[in-house]
């Protein structure tokens, strides 16, 4: 079985992302975009669940279908009317090698197929909104992934901070409000990640596309990923993900929890940032994380090569953990004039977070769906994959604004604690 495993998650399931590749620069830019579908309203989409990989707003997504199930589920998207025209959800499963039943996430995304070519094989598709999965018409995998019923969920907008707070003058201490304020933890969370990314200096963009930003890039595991996809707000995203870049530190085998890197050491390379998403022909998809170096003590598998990289002009080698868990690739340069002459590419489904994790436990909420990876299978499923610090002050909900002294609208500003209106928050410098 080990042997199976490993030629199944490792070696074959690597066998060409540089056809992968070179199928993605084929495929073609289809006409038109779907428009943003209402927030809370219930839509009926089919349901892509992918082994260990969390999408999330602004994410590419390459796929390869090969199940004619799962190549059912893109036509019935591309057939359907709008605003769901070319719209699919894209959830996290888990899945056993032994039975083909599959664990659901109930928060997943709604991606747009954006790219296709290959006769409908090769796709790209961009991350556009969560959705929440009607997990009361799921029992037990009687209803098809082909039409499930998904809400989308709401993004509220950043709560306003009153002038008040700003200057010292507000009821509340200062420190309550800055727990609360996208645009100063948005800065700060910037800041944090610098010192792992240095290419986060040059991103544009307002506190949500930020917190997914991160969301996407930190070098932490799917699990957690997964609880920042489910924050009901974007303050509460941001809180969790500056909690998260203070701790974080080693990355470890998810499976023996042996430390096999440090955050530290993550490097960009890809358009992503330092994680992205790669497929191959055998139509697994990878979520890998980039390191310039590894612990001592990874074992490599075979010798460098090059047909097969998803990186031009780099060879790869398979990596393993002592406890022989497929951990990713080594990827060394070939030509002399690349920087830098060598990387790792680790797969988040083979990694845990080695810091302090206090608060991020699994995902919300996960069903069951009895799946198969027949070529014929009904539903079909693709098996993968701020300027100044915050203080300590008054209680934090993790959970969201209830039971603080905030309100939906506004930071309230004086003695009341039902909040009123108050000026927009002040734009990130």
């Amino acid at each position: 079985m080990e042997a199976q495993e490993r030629g199944g998650v490792a070696t074959e399931a690597l066998e060409a992302p540089e056809q992968a590749a070179a199928a993605a620069a084929e495929v073609d830019d289809l006409e038109g975009s779907a428009g943003m579908l209402e927030e809370g309203v219930v839509y009926n989409l089919p349901v892509l669940p992918l082994d260990g990989l969390v999408l999330c707003p602004g994410n590419t997504l390459p796929l390869r279908l090969t199940f004619r199930g799962d190549r059912a589920l893109v036509q019935q998207a591309l057939s359907a009317p709008p605003p769901l025209s070319r719209l699919i959800a894209v959830v996290c499963c888990t899945r056993s090698y032994f039975t083909p039943q599959l664990m659901l996430q109930r928060v997943g995304c709604v991606a747009e197929i954006r790219k296709m070519g290959g006769g409908g094989i090769n796709l790209l598709a961009k991350g556009r909104q969560r959705v929440e999965v009607q997990l009361e018409a799921v029992v037990e995998g009687s209803l098809s992934l082909s039409s499930v019923p998904v809400r989308v969920l709401p993004e509220p907008p950043p709560l306003a901070v009153p002038p008040e707070a700003a200057a010292g003058l507000a009821w509340h201490p200062r420190a309550l409000y800055a727990k609360y304020d996208a645009w100063q933890l948005a800065r700060r969370a910037k800041r944090l990640f610098q010192s792992i990314a240095p290419q986060a200096r040059g991103f544009e963009g307002n506190p949500l596309e930020l917190s997914y930003f991160l969301l996407s890039n930190l070098p932490v595991d799917d699990d957690v990923r997964q609880q920042l996809l489910e924050a009901k707000t974007v303050d509460e995203r941001l809180r969790k993900e500056c909690k998260l870049l203070q701790a974080l530190g080693a990355l470890c085998c998810r499976a023996c929890g042996r430390v096999l890197a440090r955050s530290a050491d993550a490097v960009q390379m890809s358009e992503e940032g330092i994680s992205a998403c790669y497929v191959n022909s055998h139509s697994f998809v990878h979520d890998i994380v980039t390191l310039s170096q590894v612990a001592e003590g990874v074992i490599l598998e075979g010798s460098p090569e090059t047909q097969h990289s998803w990186f031009p002009g780099y060879a790869w080698q398979c990596a393993y953990c002592s406890c022989q868990q497929h951990i990713g690739w080594r990827f060394t340069a070939v030509r002399s004039c690349l920087r830098p002459a060598s990387f790792w590419g680790l797969r988040r489904p083979a990694l845990q977070a080695g810091g302090d994790r206090e608060g991020m436990g699994p995902g919300g909420g996960m069903f069951l769906h009895q799946g198969s990876s027949e070529e014929d299978g009904d539903g079909g499923w693709t098996s993968g994959e701020d300027e100044e610090s915050l203080e300590d002050g008054g209680s934090e909900e993790e959970g969201g604004l209830e039971g603080s002294p905030l309100s939906s609208g506004s930071l309230p500003s004086s003695g009341s604690e039902e909040g009123g209106s108050g000026d927009e928050a002040a734009q990130d410098d």
